[in-house]
């Protein structure tokens, strides 16, 4: 209907049936108006489509209209049927040139159904869509009820195009939930890329994972990487993941990860090769900031069979559960640390050729700081353990290429009653060398074997540890001969042999073979205060000028013969003795021990002669002074408290498996001779002498 003097056109109805008779086609029905308003024309109008499949909007939407939207949509929105279409439009051609139309405002909105859509390719795109969409002026909102990618499930999600006829952006956010496996895939896929630096390969994976995801994609020119805005925070419920972590499966994972073009955040717990563990992953995809990758791996509690599937196996030096923290930091260089912290207080610790031990019932615990290359470990940066009576600090080397360490320095090593400053262990081949560096060396336990109580394992414990493959009867030692060893310590403050009792300023090397001790060597002053002993059995030095030196020398290896030639002297047997811990009851004197054998020690003979003049027995025990009585002259000096003099031990002996035997053994003085023979038995503490006394008169 048109009015003339208004100038005004009415469409009240009008409908075009775009199908045939041989196929049917969308329907459009409109109305509207065109009014002239001075020299403009004004255009108003609202339209329904119907029947409309969504591959023929390319046909009803103009070429020229939302160019980049238009061009987004009609290549990326496939299939499906579009129903329920509603349109309003506002238009305006100045001065009535319909070239020059501008729409004035749009609105409407349509429902979809069985729709694909290619949101970003050559990702997989989101399919059986069923949505609604609302047309308001430029923008464009999607509300997708339900769809699929795959295995996933989409649901409640909005989509805005903003801008349809500028530069175009599209903004999507919804829920996503299915197959863990599934949505690592779609993380993974090479258009995004966004587990490259994680190292996980989503076929490994199962359980389940929802996910909130937002992206903002623009639909002017190419699409790449880092003109994309994505968003993703997840929740993984009873997830599993193959070599997840330190090439071990993670199972019964509990997580929330969030994720973004720039970043990767997974926190929660799960079981990393059966052992329970919470884990806080941050990785940065900017390629700018640091730390590029920060890992906390916390594991509550580790026992003896957890270490063992991480391939962390400590028995028989560590048994019981331990708590351990880690955290690794790696740069954009690659360059990183790795920091451990280890609770120790409820593990039993063993290092047998330490000869000490820590019971389950005290504190300890060790923090370690490790150099890494991307995921390899290249240093040991520190290192500092505290546990029981043992501290150990320094710093460390690793083998090239290797996990095995290289080398250790001590700042501080104490154990027992050793504390040393700048001690070395380093490999050399099949064994070690080591500078026993500065302080003080407790040679008690070495030399005689002893080892620390420690309380019976608990039947669990005993069971751990059988489960775990030790072998280790409870409280058993499990000892074997180590490797090659190369001691030395030059000019160590003192080397004690017993409580109080000890060389200063001593020297010390020692070199070991497969076939047991080849080389001995040590040197040592006795301290002032164990040169002379007083009647009531206390020591004492001398007064005024400082006298000769007392010293003690012990030399033990190979000969030019083929043999082995130990020597051991003391300018005074006595003090030396009495240093060495052996005997407090001897005064003065010289001694001089030689011996051969035909190999090493421990394992082969040591056959040899002992040599001592001008000593005193004093203080002896009760027989030794009811023998005395045999003579005058003894009568004599037990009763003014001068003791028993000699003039000369001399005799020969052997040390074979810890015993000393002697076939003739002399000593005479003044007062009496005598002859011995016997053994010894260091081990059993045994003693079976007999021999004859000869008095003098």
């Amino acid at each position: 209907r048109f009015d003339g003097t208004a100038r005004r056109l009415e469409i009240t109805a009008a409908e075009i049936d775009f199908g045939t008779g041989e196929q049917p086609g969308p329907t459009v029905s409109v109305t509207g108006t065109a009014e002239s308003r001075g020299a403009d024309l004004e255009i108003a109008a609202k339209a329904q489509v119907s029947s409309l499949r969504v591959d023929e909007l390319a046909d009803f939407w103009p070429q020229d209209a939302a160019v980049e939207a238009r061009t987004w949509v009609t290549e990326n929105i496939e299939g499906g049927q579009v129903e329920n279409a509603h349109f309003s439009l506002a238009a305006k051609a100045t001065e009535g040139h319909l070239d020059s139309l501008e729409i004035v405002s749009l609105d409407g909105g349509f429902d979809m159904r069985d729709v694909t859509v290619h949101y970003l390719r050559p990702m997989p795109p989101i399919t059986g869509i069923r949505a609604s969409a609302t047309l308001q002026g430029p923008n464009l909102r999607f509300h997708i009820e339900e769809g699929r990618e795959g295995e996933l499930t989409i649901r409640d999600t909005s989509v805005d195009i903003r801008d349809i006829t500028g530069d175009s952006r599209l903004e999507a956010k919804g829920t996503i939930s299915g197959p863990l496996r599934a949505a690592l895939e779609v993380l993974d896929h090479e258009k995004l890329n966004l587990l490259a630096h994680v190292g996980v390969d989503p076929a490994s994976a199962s359980g389940e994972c929802e996910t909130v995801l937002a992206v903002g994609i623009p639909l002017v020119g190419h699409v790449t990487l880092d003109r994309l805005a994505i968003n993703a925070v997840a929740h993984v419920s009873d997830g599993a993941i193959g070599r997840f972590l330190l090439n071990r499966d993670a199972t019964g994972m509990d997580m929330d990860l969030s994720a973004d073009t720039k970043s990767l955040s997974l926190k929660g717990s799960m079981r990393l090769a059966g052992v329970p563990a919470v884990i806080d992953w941050h990785e940065d995809f900017t390629g700018r900031r640091n730390p590029r990758t920060r890992v906390k791996l916390d594991f509550p509690e580790m026992d003896t069979a957890g270490r063992r599937v991480l391939g962390l196996d400590l028995a028989p030096y560590v048994e019981g559960p331990v708590s351990v923290a880690a955290i690794a930091t790696i740069g954009q260089d690659r360059n990183g640390t790795l920091n451990l912290a280890a609770n120790l207080a409820d593990a039993q610790l063993s290092l047998p050729f330490l000869r000490w031990q820590k019971p389950a019932d005290q504190g300890g615990s060790l923090r370690l700081s490790l150099a890494l290359r991307g995921e390899a470990v290249t240093g040991l940066n520190s290192f500092d353990l505290s546990a029981g009576t043992l501290l150990a600090r320094g710093s460390g080397e690793l083998q090239a290429g290797k996990l095995d360490i290289h080398s250790l320095r001590f700042d501080e090593l104490a154990f027992n009653g050793t504390t040393l400053r700048g001690a070395t262990v380093e490999r050399a081949g099949d064994g070690l060398v080591i500078d026993l560096g500065k302080g003080v060396l407790d040679a008690a336990p070495f030399l005689w074997n002893q080892e620390p109580e420690m309380p019976k394992k608990s039947e669990a414990a005993q069971a751990e540890a059988a489960q775990a493959g030790t072998g280790k009867a409870a409280g058993g030692n499990g000892a074997e001969a180590g490797p090659p060893l190369k001691i030395k310590g030059t000019l160590l403050d003192s080397i004690y042999f017993a409580e109080g009792r000890y060389l200063r300023r001593a020297d010390l090397s020692l070199e070991s073979s497969k076939n047991g001790w080849e080389r001995v060597h040590l040197y040592g002053e006795v301290p002032e205060k164990l040169w002379r002993r007083r009647q009531d059995g206390t020591t004492v030095g001398q007064d005024g000028k400082t006298p000769e030196l007392k010293t003690f020398e012990l030399t033990f290896g190979p000969s030019e013969q083929g043999d082995y030639r130990m020597e051991a002297r003391m300018n005074d047997m006595g003090a030396g003795l009495r240093a060495l811990g052996i005997i407090d009851t001897i005064e003065g004197g010289a001694l001089v021990v030689t011996a051969t054998s035909p190999g090493p020690a421990p394992d082969h003979p040591l056959k040899g002669r002992i040599e001592a003049q001008d000593y005193a027995l004093r203080d002896a025990p009760v027989m030794a002074k009811l023998l005395s009585l045999a003579s005058f002259t003894g009568i004599s000096n037990v009763l003014s408290g001068e003791g028993l003099n000699f003039k000369r031990l001399i005799g020969d002996f052997q040390l074979k498996d810890g015993v000393v035997s002697t076939d003739l053994l002399r000593a005479y003085g003044n007062a009496l001779g005598l002859t011995a023979k016997g053994s010894l038995n260091f081990g059993d503490d045994k003693i079976d002498i007999e021999g004859t006394i000869v008095p003098a008169y």
